[in-house]
């Protein structure tokens, strides 16, 4: 689906994509092309949730004017993550995914996470302080039950089981 969000990011500049903004109509267009074809073309689209469920996630609020495309995706995420399908997400497009490679730092370690709790699975870094196995309680001092709340919607999975979101 190439939607009017994709074709606003083909004219800005180089520097930081996400922090951008698009208007609020064109976001509006863009979740109601993708709500369409969720309808037409998706067999379980209200598996899970309601269709009135479904149409309030796809709903940009009226008081909004513009916003980031960090926002905005975190946004398409959110109402793709109401449908509760592990095949069915929002990816970002090939110039916000070259931005990220070049210019974003990565977090250097891999993470399991066991009933609930957060392990490191793997360190990257050149610090060997943190030893897989060490359970990680927070990043800079955000307790990391709060970021997994934040990221959750980032990844789909079937059904309402959060704990399949991160196996």
């Amino acid at each position: 689906m190439i939607c009017g969000l994709l074709l606003a990011l083909q004219s800005f500049s180089q520097d930081d994509p996400l922090k951008r903004t698009v208007d609020a109509e064109l976001l509006r267009h863009d979740m109601s092309i993708l709500l369409d074809a969720l309808q037409e073309n998706h067999p379980g689209l209200h598996l899970y949730s309601s269709p009135t469920e479904i149409d309030q996630a796809f709903q940009i609020p009226d008081s909004v004017e513009e916003m980031e495309l960090r926002e905005a995706y975190a946004l398409f995420a959110k109402a793709i993550d109401q449908v509760h399908d592990g095949h069915t997400n929002v990816l970002p497009g090939e110039m916000i995914n070259a931005f990220v490679l070049r210019k974003q730092k990565f977090f250097p370690f891999t993470l399991k996470i066991i009933e609930g709790k957060v392990f490191v699975n793997h360190n990257f870094s050149e610090h060997d302080f943190l030893n897989r196995g060490t359970e990680i309680l927070a990043i800079n001092h955000v307790p990391i039950q709060d970021i997994l709340n934040e990221i959750r919607v980032f990844v789909t999975c079937d059904g309402y089981d959060r704990d399949a979101k991160y196996e």
